[in-house]
């Protein structure tokens, strides 16, 4: 049987010019719900939801479509950044999961986060009492350049798994 463990950590350090409320930098789209039912996935309840406007997204993979396209990100940064800071930046979610959602992205192609945007996205998950979900590839992330969700709020479905305490030694940037 599958377990998932949440690690917390430590406060984060303050990063100057790091937005107050990042949500109110981007238009907050309405969820268009279509139905959904609530099941027990790694011993915690969740509500699951369907999201019709992500099928629009024209990037789930099927029939020709390959399973990951080239970079799209540097026209989203291009066309929809609202914030900078050394090797990280903020748009919307065209496509949100949830309400009150920004996105932080590597200002440059990498797959995984920089300490840079790992910092930036704490401080302002501790700003916003938020929750803060980490893409890479192979794990839900169908965009090949480093990206982070950052909700706000607390996600019942996240603070009811098992947590424990991670030690920088297990982090491998």
């Amino acid at each position: 049987m599958a377990t998932a463990i949440c690690h917390k950590r430590p406060p984060a350090l303050p990063i100057p010019d790091t937005p107050r409320d990042p949500f109110a930098l981007v238009p907050q789209r309405l969820l268009n719900l279509a139905g959904g039912r609530t099941a027990t996935v790694f011993g915690a309840p969740v509500e699951l939801v369907c999201l019709p406007d992500r099928l629009k997204r024209g990037s789930v993979p099927g029939g020709e479509r390959p399973g990951f396209l080239p970079d799209r990100a540097a026209r989203i940064l291009r066309e929809e950044e609202v914030w900078r800071a050394p090797g990280v930046a903020m748009t919307g979610n065209a496509f949100p999961f949830t309400d009150r959602q920004v996105l932080l992205w590597a200002t440059e192609q990498r797959r995984e986060p920089s300490v840079e945007m790992l910092q930036a996205a704490y401080a302002i998950e501790d700003e916003v009492a938020g929750t803060t979900i980490v893409n890479s590839i192979g794990a839900a992330g169908s965009i090949t350049r480093s990206h982070i969700h950052l909700l706000g709020g607390n996600n019942q479905f996240f603070q009811a798994l098992p947590q424990s305490r991670i030690s920088p030694d297990q982090v491998q940037l």
